[in-house]
Formats: structure tokens, C-alpha cells, sequence
């Protein structure tokens, strides 16, 4: 039999799980998706045209079933756009995008009923920005900061990018053209003894891998 079912784990103590529940019985893969700023899941199959989606909670019995988008168009994926891009206004908290199976996007729009046209404050925490909180630089040097968030409740602005800027080579690294006959030769000459001293360490390894694989 091919059941699906989540489950609920405490990351603290993974002898046992928390909760599991059996959705239903398929072979398609689930497509989980957590949405932190709402503590939702939603839960789709490949090969499924339903979306099912719940609500996580800290006590007992840590999930709620709400709702399931229904359609009979199956999907072969799907993706989420940022929290930042939804229609705050309009209460929306989750847009997913879905792959027919002819190559055909459909974005599917998933709403909270509200009356009130003030920002809800409950819907819409700070969500992730446009901006990393590291460079490059600092990132393969080893730093760590938490993620920048930014509020929705004016609407979202996109940051203004830096420019990109090669950086310039110092004069020991600039690219060296030979010039003249005797030049190119030696370079012609010198590329060849590389291109053997590959073939020969490429032999070596295959070698050393046909031996591994028996």
C-alpha cells in the first residue's frame, strides 16, 4: 500500500514522533511547504490536484486540518513566491505557483477572509527582505548574522541593488599575451605538456576508479 502521512517530531528528541497522521493512500511524492510568518504548512502531491493546508501549533495536538484547494488539473510542481511579493490588502498569505503538465504555470492564490481594511498586524509579521545580511566576502570568511526582515504593513519597496564592479587586477595578475613567434610557440608548446599531464592524471583516476567499482 502506498499511505501518505505526516508527522510531527520534536528536533530536541527524534525517538518518537509527536503526531502522525495518514493524509491518504497515493504513490505521488508530498510537496511540504512552511510558511513561518503564519505557522502554516501546505501540502501538495506530485501527480495530485489538491492542496491541503494546516495550521502548526506549540501544544496538542500540535496540527490543524483548515481547508484543501481542490482542482482536477494534476500538478508536477509547484514553488512559492516570497512573502514579500503577496497582496498584503487583500489579506493574501501564500501564492503558489503550479506546473501543469503541458508546461502551463497557474498561480494559486490562498486568502484570509477579513473584513477590516487596516493592516493585520496577526497575518503580516516582519517577513524576509530583498536584502542578505552578509556579503560574499563575509560569508566565506566565516561570519554568521540572522536574516534581515522587513514590515509589510506600508507595502514592500524594493531595495536599490549595488552596481556591480569587477574588481581590478593588480599588475602582477594582468593577463600576460605572448608576442611574437618565439612566444607563441613556447605557450603553444607549454599548453601541450598540460593538456598530456591531464590526459595521464585522468587516465590515472579512471583507473584507480574501475578498480574501486570490482
Amino acid at each position: 500500500m502506498s499511505e501518505r502521512q505526516y508527522a510531527i517530531w520534536d528536533t530536541s528528541d527524534l525517538t518518537k514522533a509527536l503526531k502522525m497522521e495518514m493524509i491518504d493512500t497515493a504513490s505521488g511524492v508530498l510537496f511540504p511547504f512552511f510558511d513561518f510568518n503564519t505557522n502554516m504548512v501546505y501540502l501538495a502531491g506530485k501527480g495530485d490536484g489538491n492542496i491541503r493546508y494546516y495550521e502548526l501549533v506549540d501544544d496538542r495536538p500540535y496540527c490543524f486540518y483548515l481547508d484543501e484547494y481542490k482542482s482536477n488539473a494534476p500538478q508536477r510542481g509547484l514553488g512559492p513566491l516570497p512573502k514579500r511579493a503577496v497582496d498584503v490588502p487583500r489579506c493574501e498569505v501564500m501564492r503558489l505557483f503550479k506546473l501543469h503538465q503541458k508546461g502551463l504555470v497557474e498561480p494559486i492564490s490562498f486568502k484570509v477572509p477579513r473584513k477590516s481594511e487596516l493592516f493585520q498586524e496577526d497575518l503580516f509579521p516582519p517577513c524576509l527582505g530583498d536584502q542578505p545580511s552578509l556579503t560574499a566576502d563575509e560569508w566565506i570568511g566565516g561570519a554568521d548574522k540572522p536574516p534581515l526582515f522587513i514590515s509589510l504593513k506600508d507595502g514592500f519597496v524594493p531595495s536599490e541593488k549595488p552596481s556591480f564592479v569587477a574588481p581590478e587586477k593588480k599588475a602582477n595578475e594582468e593577463e600576460q599575451v605572448p608576442r611574437g613567434e618565439k612566444e607563441l610557440l613556447k605557450a603553444y608548446h607549454e599548453l601541450k605538456a598540460e593538456v598530456k599531464r591531464l590526459e595521464e592524471k585522468l587516465a590515472s583516476a579512471n583507473i584507480k576508479i574501475r578498480q574501486l567499482s570490482h
